[in-house]
């Protein structure tokens, strides 16, 4: 309970804005997952046991790792002043580009090309950072259901690019199933992401104190993501038993 208590037990932030029981727990278990995975892809890979190119799904995975881990700390460490929480506050909205980010690395064989999309995302995460009100943690929880300018002009860009990695996604994967499936709940998830749902009204589902629509937003990530991670290593696993030795883009 000592443990516990912390972590779950917590109605509010150090803020003081409102915080569900079920609030970054599902984050949290999904970052445990990401752990064993991302070291076992990454050893697989410098060990010779898997292919050169699965240093890619090495890098999908830890950036899904840094995005996850991010949030979860963000949400269940009780963070001891508002600037701790604050920087964490911006951590998980910077992370985010590069989850974003991560599946289209894999479709790019070619360096120079995967460094320049590697770019982009740094580009659009120090955008983001830099839009990101300082004292953000400082604000009202009423006051986060408008968006001034500069958070208008965040989620624009974020926005922007995130339907550009979900249209090459596609067109490298030729919009099979599993990225169907991904970009169905994606897209959901945007439509339910915090900068809208804030001003939802409360569903049946919902449980005040224990689960709302941010925990809606964090399912339905989590399962596009897993949609995507098995994407990524199909495409791979494919161009491995097809003999492959390098692939081209947009294969």
């Amino acid at each position: 309970m000592r443990l516990s208590s912390p972590l779950l037990g917590r109605k509010s932030y150090v803020n003081g804005w409102t915080r569900p029981l079920l609030r970054g727990v599902l984050h949290g278990l999904i970052a445990l997952l990401l752990v064993p995975a991302f070291l076992y892809a990454t050893l697989a890979v410098f060990c010779g046991h898997w292919a050169e190119n699965w240093w890619r799904f090495s890098a999908l995975l830890g950036a899904k790792l840094v995005s996850y881990f991010c949030s979860a700390f963000l949400h269940l460490y009780p963070h001891p002043s508002v600037p701790t929480f604050n920087f964490w506050l911006r951590m998980d909205l910077v992370s985010i580009c590069f989850a974003v980010w991560a599946p289209t690395s894999v479709f790019l064989s070619d360096v120079r090309l995967w460094l320049l999309q590697f770019s982009v995302a740094c580009a659009v995460a120090f955008l983001t950072y830099a839009l990101i009100d300082s004292d953000l943690a400082h604000e009202s929880e009423a006051s986060l259901q408008t968006l001034d300018l500069k958070r208008q002009i965040r989620t624009a860009v974020n926005t922007l690019f995130f339907v550009w990695c979900l249209i090459f996604t596609g067109i490298s994967y030729h919009f099979r199933g599993l990225w169907v499936c991904g970009a169905a709940f994606y897209s959901l998830s945007l439509f339910i992401a915090p900068p809208f749902s804030r001003r939802y009204p409360a569903m049946r589902w919902h449980s005040t104190g224990l689960n709302g629509w941010h925990e809606d937003f964090h399912t339905t990530v989590a399962i596009a993501d897993t949609a995507f991670v098995l994407m990524a290593y199909c495409f791979l696993a494919e161009a491995q038993s097809r003999g492959d030795g390098v692939l081209t883009m947009l294969t």
